[in-house]
């Protein structure tokens, strides 16, 4: 498999390798540190009419394009009934 590679394209290959590991391995200590009690994803959102939740503002939260654009994100509101504002672009 490796044979047709030339020894900087292996050393490449086996840098990217391990800097990925060490950064998922990273990923994973600072989770287990963090000691979240629940490890849910935005895949996991129940998007049921009862709880009203907005899938399109979700699904822009969830793709931080407010922090590359350099925006600010105000959420107000109680516990019950969280209001998100995102600016319009």
């Amino acid at each position: 498999m490796y044979k047709d590679y030339i020894i900087d394209q292996l050393i490449a290959l086996l840098v990217d390798q391990e800097w990925e590991y060490r950064y998922n391995k990273k990923i994973a200590n600072l989770k287990v540190s963090a000691k979240f009690r629940n490890l849910a994803t935005v895949e996991d959102i129940d998007y049921a009419t009862s709880r009203s939740l907005d899938r399109n503002v979700l699904e822009r939260l969830a793709s931080f394009d407010f922090l590359k654009r350099k925006e600010n994100l105000i959420i107000t509101g109680l516990k019950e009934k969280v209001r998100v504002i995102l600016p319009k672009h």
